[in-house]
């Protein structure tokens, strides 16, 4: 019996099971699933975990998301999908994240949506659309964790 990593949370699970038994990602099959895993590693780790400010964030117990999708709206920004880990964040919040270069980014949350519904505020468990402003889509990559700065 063999491991597979899984492509959302980028952990080692069981390969015969249909989802990860960390976040229930759907897990890909047999020889593709094993191809697809080595794929997306470099992805997850350009994520920026490791990052000082991240690891400072993550000790406050303070906002965290994983994006899961990036779409870019014209003339507005990009729109960062993704389940909130934890804490809270509120239209105009500042957050940060790695971009994909490497360096330090911050920008601030021009709105929150979820299920097509704008929201002032949301928190730990829902998964929401955030549209940041001043950030292009190739600056994040799937995987990449924000944030909530301090500043």
């Amino acid at each position: 019996m063999g491991m597979v990593q899984c492509p959302r949370c980028g952990r080692q699970t069981i390969e015969n099971r249909e989802v990860c038994h960390f976040c229930n990602a759907p897990l890909p099959k047999g020889i593709l699933g094993k191809f697809f895993s080595k794929l997306l590693k470099p992805t997850q780790e350009s994520a920026g975990t490791d990052s000082p400010f991240v690891q400072e964030a993550l000790a406050r117990g303070e906002f965290r998301m994983k994006a899961e999708g990036i779409f870019s709206i014209a003339g507005r920004g990009t729109v960062v999908t993704g389940k909130i880990e934890m804490g809270s964040a509120r239209v105009g919040d500042t957050v940060v994240f790695t971009s994909r270069m490497g360096e330090k980014k911050m920008c601030r949350i021009s709105s929150i949506e979820r299920f097509r519904k704008l929201l002032e505020k949301a928190s730990a468990g829902e998964q929401v659309g955030l549209l940041l402003a001043g950030v292009e889509k190739g600056e994040v990559a799937v995987g990449t964790l924000l944030v909530k700065s301090r500043l």
